[in-house]
């Protein structure tokens, strides 16, 4: 398990590529973290205009696919997850949460 997304994909790619060599399963966790509000002061610190081109660029990917219905960036982020093959290891405030995330 490695804290994986949009911010530190680059430093990870040679780690992934040997992992999918290996036949290895990798999970992630915090994921899902550069859109969420607990952690924003410490990514605005890091990676202050990363940030906000992410949250653009989600915005832009959800209203496109909204026209089959709502979908958040949440949702983008975490399909994002699965087309690099990465297992998404998250915590859910809710059940509904959970299957929001997955109904895209």
């Amino acid at each position: 398990q490695i804290e994986f997304h949009p911010f530190v994909y680059h430093k990870l790619v040679p780690l992934i590529k040997y992992h999918q060599e290996h036949g290895i399963v990798t999970a992630s966790y915090g994921g899902l973290s550069p859109i969420l509000p607990r952690s924003e002061e410490a990514l605005k610190a890091k990676y202050p205009t990363e940030r906000k081109q992410l949250h653009d660029t989600l915005d832009k990917l959800a209203a496109a696919r909204s026209n089959a219905g709502k979908v958040t960036g949440d949702q983008v982020l975490f399909k994002w997850l699965q087309a690099k093959s990465i297992l998404a290891v998250t915590c859910v405030p809710s059940p509904r949460y959970l299957r929001d995330l997955k109904s895209e």
